[in-house]
């Protein structure tokens, strides 16, 4: 199940979907008390495992939720930072940190979902992983710029089977084979970015995906007479072309190819329908 029902937007062959997605409420201890109640009660098959975490990072409970085969989720209360402010748990008016994470697209049996929402109706959106899929090999893009970003990096196990990373931080960007990581028969290309939202599900209309999307073109470009006479650029586009990193030209360099790849064709990434996706996304979990 590569996309859930009506969690996917397509423009231009380019598909929007959110591949992540991390919630939060708070809650007092006696809710989240009836809350383990009523899951052990109905979905005890789907519970996979309950741990506890003392780290200062991580949440005092933790709840692994599998509902089938590539479909499961975590959801952790009270993270650790909070105990060491000045709470009293006896007191049954203090809240904590409730916070959910799953993936949209692999939640097929939504009532175990529904049932962990239903205990608040003041939910922020956190952070979500927004998705862009490209039909097309990984090898027919180049020129991959960092932009901004201050990190780029590369990891390949050969031909075709390599991963882009921009950014270590907000916003970060990561494109992979989705057809070797999803075992697919046909092409698919993913562009993935990490970003922080902290906006309340009640007011997600009000807000637009505003990203620095990365430039990415595809490996067709045309030569033309003119491009003969110079041959080192020629030369450096054509290593830009079979995979070598346009960044670590000289700012010279890299403007001339660039601006020899804006000749070809460039992929239009888009925020505004990056925006319909998670707009989309919210209201079949809240109908809102």
């Amino acid at each position: 199940m590569l996309y859930g029902e009506n969690n996917f937007i397509e423009n231009d062959n380019i598909i929007y979907t959110i591949d992540m997605l991390r919630l939060r409420t708070d809650i007092t201890f006696s809710e989240f008390s009836k809350l383990e109640f009523k899951l052990k009660l109905i979905f005890p098959d789907l519970i996979k495992n309950t741990y506890q975490s003392f780290g200062i990072s991580d949440f005092k409970y933790n709840y692994n939720i599998e509902i089938g085969e590539g479909q499961s989720f975590w959801f952790g209360f009270v993270h650790n930072a909070e105990l060491l402010k000045d709470k009293s748990v006896s007191n049954d008016n203090t809240t904590y940190n409730f916070t959910i994470e799953f993936n949209p697209n692999k939640i097929e049996n939504k009532g175990i979902l529904k049932t962990i929402l239903n205990i608040s109706n003041n939910w922020f959106i956190k952070s979500v992983d927004m998705a862009m899929d490209l039909k097309l090999n990984i090898l027919d893009l180049c020129g991959l710029d960092k932009g901004r970003k201050k990190d780029f990096r590369m990891f390949t196990q050969g031909l075709d089977n390599r991963t882009y990373y921009m950014g270590r931080t907000n916003n970060r960007i990561k494109i992979y084979n989705k057809k070797i990581e999803s075992n697919l028969d046909y092409d698919l290309t993913r562009v993935e970015i990490t970003s922080k939202i902290e906006r309340k599900v009640k007011d997600i209309y009000m807000y637009n995906y505003n990203v620095n999307l990365p430039d990415l073109y595809l490996n067709n470009y045309m030569y033309s007479f003119e491009d003969y006479k110079d041959k080192t650029t020629l030369a450096l586009l054509y290593a830009v072309q079979s995979g070598y990193p346009i960044n670590d030209l000289s700012r010279r360099h890299k403007l001339k190819i660039k601006s020899l790849l804006e000749g070809g064709y460039k992929i239009n990434l888009s925020n505004e329908y990056c925006t319909k996706a998670l707009h989309q996304c919210i209201y079949n979990i809240f109908k809102i």
